[in-house]
């Protein structure tokens, strides 16, 4: 899928491939950011679309995440390299790293 995240005010269009089957009550799409040369194999433009959450594992972290609060951070795949924000939504350690869900993403 090839879109722009309208509502955080990102300029750069995103490409994704999607992980899960739509959710036809609601509209959801759960999808991985795969990188711009993706879109030269192929898919389709969903256009502006509203994001609702962000999943992903955290290495690192210079203080104690809590779920509830708000906490900077930075997307490894981020091609502006811009600050972003969320609430997180859920905490769950893994070999890698903890994986952290946040939701309410905003780019600062």
């Amino acid at each position: 899928m090839i879109g722009r995240p309208a509502a955080v005010a990102c300029p750069v269009t995103h490409v994704g491939q999607v992980m899960e089957a739509p959710d036809l009550l609601n509209g959801l799409i759960t999808w991985c950011m795969v990188g711009p040369l993706k879109a030269w194999e192929g898919g389709f433009e969903i256009g502006n679309y509203n994001p609702i959450a962000y999943e992903g594992i955290v290495r690192h972290s210079r203080v104690k995440l809590e779920i509830g609060r708000c906490y900077y951070f930075l997307p490894a795949t981020c091609m502006l390299q811009s600050r972003h924000s969320g609430v997180v939504t859920m905490l769950a350690k893994r070999a890698e790293g903890m994986r952290v869900q946040l939701e309410g993403i905003w780019i600062a």
